[in-house]
């Protein structure tokens, strides 16, 4: 590890102590109570320096740059409105509803998306078909979840004013949208070792947790686990994206096998619009929590369609990779079995009445002094030319077959001998 990455680390450790007392002193002091140098000031100067840390990576970082610079710009603007916050709340006043600290709170949401969808074409070189309708399924089932249950009081509790109903009501949007395209992230990159991927997404959740909290806080604002959530929240979740991107992703072994993607985010996302739509028909759920839900299992419908489709292209792959030599790209002895097998009736060995057979078995004399000479790529040369060659000189329903090394054979369906010999 460098001097200059010792160094970053260390400040992230020295952060981390920071939120650890602060967490401390929230829990040991009265509810309710808040001192704006600790609340304000030391939480909005560890934000600054997380957030200024995240963009310095992203300004040494030559690959990934435009990802890391996106997402270092969305935590300062997150910052810069604690910042606002913390200055209109001296001397105990209450900020206005809308506040300034909006627009900066309400910018990070962009940004993010942008950071995350970056993240995840760094993050996944190819990204198949498949692959994005597990994490479109997963996303729309997180959402239509969230819809649901979760912001289901959020009008009630918006406010008096529209501008105060607009506001409030593009947080829980805005957190419902990032929380799918997370969760849709977190299917894509199943089977992965991303351990960046996994920091990055944790640190989100954790702040559309706090945010949520801060919504509800008519439920739970005033109790000590509410106040706890929205204190570390928000600078804890600065804290994971920053370090998130100073993470190094450890390099995969080419010897081993890449794990598939897993099933368990899309099969719980699908078994929660099913079950959405079921309480939908007894009970009152909101339109926009069914719609999701349909459009989850919509979704899901494609998806098995595709995965029908892959199945049959890969097992017939896998049978003509089976039944052909990988060099010539002629048939192999398996094929040549088969054929026989099917010209000879199964256990008497008799012809198939009325069919007649001939077989031709070909041997390449001083081969091996070929490759010897001139390498095996010459030999590989020579045998690709044969077999162009031999295939040139036979009729359609003929079969060219290399048996292995420089044997080749022919099958002559209603062939005779004196075809055979021609």
């Amino acid at each position: 590890m460098s001097p200059s990455l010792k160094m970053v680390w260390a400040v992230f450790g020295l952060l981390g102590l920071i939120l650890v007392s602060y967490l401390i002193s929230v829990l040991l002091r009265p509810v309710g109570s808040y001192w704006t140098w600790l609340d304000g000031w030391v939480v909005c100067g560890v934000e600054l320096v997380a957030s200024v840390t995240c963009i310095a990576r992203g300004l040494s970082r030559r690959p990934g740059r435009a990802a890391v610079l996106t997402l270092g710009c969305s935590v300062l603007t997150w910052t810069l409105g604690d910042v606002v916050l913390t200055v209109q709340s001296i001397g105990g006043a209450t900020p206005p509803s809308p506040s300034p600290a909006d627009v900066f709170y309400l910018a990070f949401y962009p940004l993010a998306y942008i950071a995350v969808v970056l993240f995840m074409r760094e993050g996944v070189r190819k990204l198949t078909i498949s692959t994005c309708l597990d994490g479109v399924i997963a996303g729309l089932g997180a959402a239509a979840f969230c819809g649901a249950f979760a912001f289901h009081d959020i009008v009630q509790k918006s406010g008096s004013g529209p501008l105060a109903t607009v506001t409030n009501l593009a947080y829980p949007i805005g957190d419902l949208l990032l929380l799918s395209l997370v969760i849709g992230g977190c299917a894509v990159f199943s089977g992965r070792r991303m351990a960046p991927w996994i920091l990055l997404a944790s640190g989100i959740a954790l702040n559309v947790v706090g945010d949520t909290s801060n919504l509800f806080q008519d439920s739970f604002g005033a109790t000590r686990f509410g106040i706890t959530l929205n204190a570390m929240a928000w600078p804890v979740a600065i804290l994971l994206l920053s370090a998130a991107v100073w993470m190094r992703r450890r390099p995969s072994n080419p010897t081993t096998t890449r794990r598939a993607s897993g099933f368990v985010l899309p099969n719980l996302a699908a078994a929660t619009a099913l079950v959405i739509l079921v309480v939908g028909s007894v009970h009152y759920v909101n339109r926009i929590a069914i719609a999701l839900a349909a459009a989850t299992l919509l979704v899901v419908g494609i998806r098995l369609v595709l995965s029908v489709r892959e199945m049959q292209a890969l097992s017939h792959e896998r049978h003509r990779q089976a039944v052909t030599d990988d060099l010539t790209g002629l048939s192999n002895r398996r094929h040549l079995f088969r054929v026989l097998d099917a010209f000879f009736i199964e256990g008497d060995g008799a012809l198939m009445p009325g069919r007649s057979l001939a077989f031709l078995f070909i041997d390449l004399n001083h081969f091996k002094e070929v490759n010897d000479s001139f390498g095996h790529p010459a030999g590989d040369e020579l045998l690709k030319q044969v077999g162009n060659r031999l295939s040139s000189a036979l009729r359609q329903g003929d079969l060219l077959v290399r048996i292995g090394g420089d044997e080749f054979a022919v099958v002559l369906a209603d062939g005779d001998a004196a075809y055979a010999t021609e």
